[in-house]
């Protein structure tokens, strides 16, 4: 809950940076875009994993990275 609550703070310094970046250049960049995909991605699964939607624990891998075998 701690991460997905600094996560949530990234998420809207971010989201100033991009609006700013998007009116300076036209266009946000793709560094912006993907942390800010990120940071909300990590916030859902929390959620989903507190409100007991789903029993999948949060990663912080991106979605196409398996875990280390143990």
């Amino acid at each position: 809950m701690i991460l997905a609550s600094v996560f949530r703070v990234v998420l809207s310094v971010v989201a100033v940076a991009a609006w700013f970046t998007a009116i300076a250049l036209g266009r946000t960049t793709a560094g912006l875009q993907e942390l800010g995909t990120f940071c909300l991605r990590y916030e859902l699964e929390t959620e989903a994993y507190v409100l007991l939607l789903t029993a999948r624990y949060p990663r912080l891998a991106p979605p196409g990275v398996s875990p280390a075998p143990e």
